[in-house]
């Protein structure tokens, strides 16, 4: 997946749930074996054109459906 894919995905997610950019570091925290931090989120959703801008993980958009429920979280939602 893209990019601009990936960060429309964790956009979506977050809106459709309601999440705080918190609850997405928790969430992707607890359901996969890496760390995510606060910060790491919003530079996920930053604009591309923005030197603080960072490419969403795939991996991070797994763990976020797997801690939402999602029964294939491998599969995306948009």
């Amino acid at each position: 997946m893209s990019d601009q894919h990936l960060r429309q995905e964790l956009a979506a997610l977050i809106a459709r749930h309601g999440l705080s950019h918190a609850k997405v570091a928790e969430l992707i925290c607890t359901h996969a074996d890496k760390s995510c931090a606060v910060r790491t989120v919003k530079a996920w959703l930053t604009d591309p054109d923005k030197r603080s801008a960072r490419p969403c993980k795939e991996w991070a958009l797994i763990a976020l459906r797997r801690g939402l429920g999602y029964p294939d979280p491998e599969k995306p939602t948009i």
